[in-house]
């Protein structure tokens, strides 16, 4: 409830009641005279009029954004009310939904610029990397921009909610195929595609995502799209944790398969793929941060718009800004053919690695090769012995 205009009324002594005129929620109530009511009365007293909840024992609640009132019911057991949330002021709303539009944007005509960059690459490890920018469009294309224009819409609201989670769920499962497929190339698993295939790298994650997101909705479908706030999770139910934990357990694999393949000793052979070895080197150093970064602006849009916390999307919005330029480098540099010709880039990050058709060495770091690393591979010189004097014979003395 709203109770600065409770408060309001009962101190300004409103003898009868004030009604407002609401919006039904019909995915969970009737509205058969399309007169939808909130009845306040002096005494503080609430009452929503019109908008009959369909399911037995569940209670009317409603919200008050910005003096737009929304009806819906909830069970009385986890009954879920905004009576707490501070409503950001229509200029915060205005700024932190451009904002977050704006650089959202930025992200996906990035990932369109690395895709057709990276139009040549060819190989499994290629396509897996594909499926995630692929992915990445679509997770900023409902969660930092549809949602904003869904907000009174229960629906459609409650379908940018399913999609957001989804696609979500399967980056994070696309991140650990990657992990996997990058730890098997540097320990030298297979001399070639050393994940699971190119089906099974897309089937997995898509197995994966399915199962998190159908049991969160059919556990707490009631939630979607009812807070009139976002089309995203509310964080003061279980609900969020269907959207969080299992997106961090499968970010947190992806990376300690990842780390495990640079401290592992790396027995790189020579008969195994040179562009997948390099793809494998570049991606495992790359894969944390750049899931780090994914998860922090989900979660940080989830909290700061069911919170109405205007610095928090602002903050999200500054780190889309910064994930386009990531995405950018991790998705280019780890490709061979590419980063050759870029090479050496901006602060080094296309610097080549040895040439992987030379003798091999067990737990070599790539760091400690540069551009001329020719140089290093060539056996130490032996300083030469010191020559020995000949000793030359005395005459004898007379």
């Amino acid at each position: 409830m709203d109770y600065y205009l409770i408060l309001f009324i009962f101190f300004a002594g409103v003898s009868a009641q004030n009604n407002y005129t609401c919006t039904c929620d019909t995915t969970v109530a009737t509205d058969p005279s399309s007169e939808c009511t909130i009845e306040i009365l002096a005494s503080g007293t609430v009452n929503v009029l019109s908008c009959t909840c369909t399911t037995s024992g569940w209670v009317n609640t409603w919200t008050n954004v910005s003096n737009k009132f929304y009806a819906t019911c909830e069970s009385v057991d986890t009954n879920v009310t905004r009576c707490n949330t501070e409503v950001m002021s229509d200029m915060w709303k205005n700024v932190t939904k451009y904002a977050v539009i704006g650089t959202s944007i930025f992200v996906i005509i990035v990932t369109f610029l690395v895709i057709f960059m990276n139009c040549k690459s060819k190989g499994p490890h290629r396509t897996l990397q594909l499926f995630e920018e692929i992915a990445l469009v679509f997770l900023f294309l409902a969660m930092g921009i549809l949602q904003f224009f869904f907000l009174d819409k229960a629906t459609p609201c409650k379908i940018v909610t399913i999609v957001t989670q989804f696609m979500m769920t399967f980056l994070s499962g696309l991140f650990l195929m990657e992990g996997y497929f990058a730890q098997g190339m540097i320990n030298y698993r297979k001399p070639k595609n050393a994940g699971f295939g190119t089906a099974m790298n897309l089937v997995i994650p898509l197995i994966l995502a399915l199962i998190v997101s159908g049991a969160t909705f059919a556990i707490d479908n009631k939630y979607y799209g009812k807070t009139g706030l976002s089309c995203h999770a509310v964080t003061n139910v279980g609900m969020m944790y269907g959207f969080i934990l299992p997106v961090w357990i499968l970010c947190f694999t992806a990376g300690i398969m990842a780390q495990r393949g640079l401290l592992k000793c790396k027995k790189v052979l020579p008969d195994a793929d040179e562009n997948q070895v390099y793809w494998g080197y570049k991606s495992a150093k790359a894969l944390v941060p750049f899931s780090t970064l994914i998860v922090s602006i989900y979660v940080l849009i989830m909290f700061g718009l069911d919170q109405q916390r205007f610095y928090i999307l602002l903050l999200a919005a500054f780190l889309n800004i910064i994930l386009a330029f990531y995405i950018y480098a991790a998705h280019t540099f780890c490709y061979r053919e590419l980063a050759m010709k870029k090479a050496p880039g901006i602060g080094g990050i296309y610097r080549q690695c040895p040439d992987p058709n030379k003798k091999p060495k067990d737990d070599y770091n790539d760091d400690d090769y540069d551009e001329d690393s020719t140089k290093r591979d060539k056996p130490p010189q032996k300083s030469p012995a010191p020559i020995e004097p000949i000793p030359v014979e005395q005459p004898p003395k007379v």
